[in-house]
């Protein structure tokens, strides 16, 4: 039996809107480390220095709110008031996921003052004491459905050709077509190049334009950027470049057939020979709405196809 056989119902997953305040596998310093089984206790003071609100660094947006409660220090994510709860480590390191969860690593950084106006969370920079806090607030100006159709289309992430989002406009909106859940996000706009979440309005998306003055550019979450692509525009010809064997990296058993019938790209599994019909959303990047299944082409350096990626994590390399 194959390990990696494909299944034509897979979802893309779409990682866009993941919590960006919880990661794993961090580590403290070992001084900060507790014996292993030791329970460790903290002193009023030692509590009252950890508690308070922290801002973001890379998104000012964001703010968590740290909160001591029946020996725990309750995180709440205020952009969401969803909330994770953290055991103490040491008087600086905290960390939750003792019950299966997924864990949850931070370490307040002390000053020269012995004052803790700082905290790490790895792979999300530093996160600084707020004095002035304010809840997040925006405004939707009005706007006209025909003035969001320049944003609708196909956006590629830059630095990574084997992945898309899609942008489309329903009821005076803007729609980030998720995927993963089937459960696609509205935005509305702030500016005529600003958007945001009403629900949640530090999820933003930030759009940029070309010398032309044609949408180009898309920042998700301040922080991912997708570039704009063109509209597909495949000849016949171009289409046949396409054709070929491929074999999974992951399973060398497990192999599909690129063919083009009746002018469009069809995927065939060799181990059963189904087949999925797939249509252009960019000359790259193709789909099955049906099936919930995407696929798309990469290129070497002299532009000749030699892997597909499917379902957004399989890749399969050209076979000669």
């Amino acid at each position: 039996m194959r390990s990696s056989r494909l299944s034509l119902s897979y979802p893309l997953f779409l990682s866009l809107l993941m919590q960006a305040f919880i990661y794993s596998n961090s580590r403290a310093q070992e001084n900060d480390k507790p014996a292993p089984g030791a329970k460790v206790s903290l002193t009023e003071n030692e509590w009252k220095a950890v508690q308070g609100i922290f801002q973001s660094s890379s998104n000012k947006d964001m703010y968590v709110e740290f909160k001591a409660a029946d020996g725990k220090l309750v995180a709440t994510l205020l952009w969401n008031r969803n909330e994770i709860r953290l055991d103490p480590q040491s008087p600086l390191v905290f960390s939750s996921g003792s019950n299966g969860e997924e864990t949850v690593n931070i370490s307040f950084i002390k000053d020269s003052l012995g004052n803790l106006n700082q905290v790490t969370v790895q792979n999300n920079g530093i996160w600084n004491r707020a004095k002035d806090y304010k809840p997040v607030t925006k405004q939707e100006m009005v706007h006209r459905p025909e003035d969001l159709a320049q944003f609708e289309g196909f956006y590629g992430s830059e630095g990574d050709g084997s992945r898309f989002i899609e942008i489309y406009v329903k009821d005076n909106s803007l729609f980030l077509k998720n995927y993963f859940n089937g459960r696609d996000v509205p935005f509305v706009p702030e500016t005529p190049l600003n958007f945001f979440m009403k629900e949640n309005p530090v999820l933003t998306l930030d759009f940029s334009k070309d010398q032309n003055g044609k949408i180009e550019k898309l920042r998700a979450l301040r922080r991912d950027n997708w570039i704009k692509a063109s509209k597909p525009f495949l000849t016949p010809e171009q289409l046949n470049t396409y054709a070929g064997k491929f074999k999974s990296v992951d399973d060398a058993d497990n192999m599909v057939e690129l063919l083009v019938k009746q002018g469009s790209l069809v995927m065939r599994q060799l181990w059963d020979n189904r087949e999925i019909v797939l249509k252009p959303r960019t000359d790259t990047y193709f789909y099955n709405d049906e099936k919930s299944f995407p696929l798309v082409v990469l290129k070497d350096k002299n532009g000749v196809i030699d892997r597909i990626v499917i379902m957004d994590s399989e890749e399969f390399t050209k076979m000669k």
